[in-house]
Formats: C-alpha cells, structure tokens, sequence
C-alpha cells in the first residue's frame, strides 16, 4: 500500500513538473511577443503624435489604415502575402491563398505554400 501511494505521488509530481515547464515555457514566449508589439506599437503611436501635432494638413483616416496594413504585409513577405480591402477582394482570384479576413471587413492573404502549418508541397503551375 505505502508503494502504491508513493509511486502515485511520484507520478502527480512528474506530471505537475511537465505542466508547470509547459505552461513557463508558454508565458515566456508571450511576453517576448509582447514586447516586440509593444516596441512596434510605441514607434507608430509615436510617429502618428508627431505628425498629428504638427502637420496641418487633413488626414483620410481609411486610406491610412489601407496603406499601413498593405505596406506592413508587404514589408514582411511581398511575394506571398497580400492585403486587399473588402471591396477589392473577389475569392476566385485568390484561391492559392488563405484567407484571413480582419475585422474591418478587409482581409490579409497567406499563400497556401507559405502556411506554417501547409507541409512542404511542390507546386505546379
């Protein structure tokens, strides 16, 4: 009976062990992402202050959120990504891609070969 208990223990300590390691392991890969967000997010919001405070000039509120998300997937990955507003997009246009439509309506497109979860495939056109 005192083995049974003990090796019950042992097992519920590995166990707590392995979940303990896998949940650090995940908190610390989201406060890395957190980071590089916040140090994205800082250098725009920073950017948009100092124009905003100084400049003049009108500023279209859409055409600048189109423009940042299209020079921002086009900075990442040129050949493979693309952001298209709602009223440009048309599906059969796109059908080697996955679409990833955002909450505007607009939607951001992965082409299929470029997945992190798409196997490498050979492709033939």
């Amino acid at each position: 009976m005192g083995i049974t208990i003990a090796v019950s223990a042992l097992c519920g300590a590995v166990a707590f062990s392995c979940a303990y390691i896998y949940a650090m392991h995940t908190f610390n890969s989201k406060v890395t992402d957190l980071a590089e967000k916040q140090a994205m997010f800082t250098k725009l919001y920073e950017v948009d202050s100092a124009i905003r405070e100084n400049y003049c000039g009108e500023i279209n509120e859409e055409e600048l959120r189109n423009a940042l998300a299209s020079q921002y997937v086009e900075r990442i990955d040129k050949e493979n990504i693309i952001y298209v507003p709602e009223n440009k997009y048309d599906s059969d246009k796109y059908k080697d891609y996955k679409n990833c439509k955002i909450s505007d309506g607009s939607y951001v497109l992965i082409k299929k070969s470029v997945l992190k979860d798409n196997p490498k495939e050979t492709t033939t056109k």
